[in-house]
């Protein structure tokens, strides 16, 4: 091989560290910067769960069935008796 197959060689591989190097740096400040927003983005999110007030009486029945805190049975009882 000769000189010049070789500084074609050798300036490739610089090229190449070159822009690892670049996007490294750029994917480490997009890093950072998600990382420097995500609290606020997180409070934000519990503000609006915070906000959100169900109303709708049969959305109510439906989350303490699920959550446990009645029967079956006494679901479609109360559903029953909302609904008519």
């Amino acid at each position: 091989m000769d000189s010049s197959g070789v500084l074609v060689i050798i300036l490739f591989i610089v090229g190449l560290f070159v822009v690892g190097v670049y996007y490294t740096g750029a994917f480490i400040d997009a890093l950072s910067a998600f990382l420097e927003e995500l609290p606020r983005i997180r409070k934000g999110n519990r503000e609006r769960t915070k906000k959100q007030e169900v109303k709708d009486p049969v959305i109510l029945l439906k989350l303490r069935y699920v959550k446990g805190e009645i029967r079956k049975e006494e679901y479609e009882e109360m559903k029953k008796a909302i609904e008519t």
